[in-house]
């Protein structure tokens, strides 16, 4: 039992979301950013993580509904993770919104010759 503890951890650990690693926001907080802000502006991963996160969600509230002996432990399982997924695709998406704000500003202003 103490293996299949040791990597059910280890594979919520791993799905915890794309989003809280892998995007990043502008660096700046500058309305008129002075120089192109380097960010994530594409959200494949905020909606790769919104899917997932949707779908062990979904898996959970489904378990929970199952009469099978185990279907609690799934359940308890799938839903932190399912929740703590669609968490990362919401950062995901707010920093994908800043960062093509962002990107915008610097370009407006670029063309004003500022």
């Amino acid at each position: 039992m103490t293996r299949a503890l040791a990597l059910a951890t280890i594979l919520a650990i791993a799905s915890s979301g794309c989003s809280f690693v892998l995007v990043h926001g502008p660096q700046t907080d500058e309305p008129e950013p002075l120089h192109w802000p380097s960010c994530t502006e594409t959200r494949v991963l905020p909606l790769g993580d919104a899917i997932y996160g949707g779908l062990a969600t979904a898996g959970a509230i489904v378990l929970l509904q199952s009469k099978d002996e185990w279907a609690p432990l799934g359940a308890a399982f799938l839903l932190p993770i399912g929740l703590t997924v669609l968490g990362s695709a919401y950062y995901g998406y707010t920093r994908t919104t800043r960062c093509q704000d962002a990107r915008a500003a610097y370009e407006k202003a670029a063309e004003e010759g500022r």
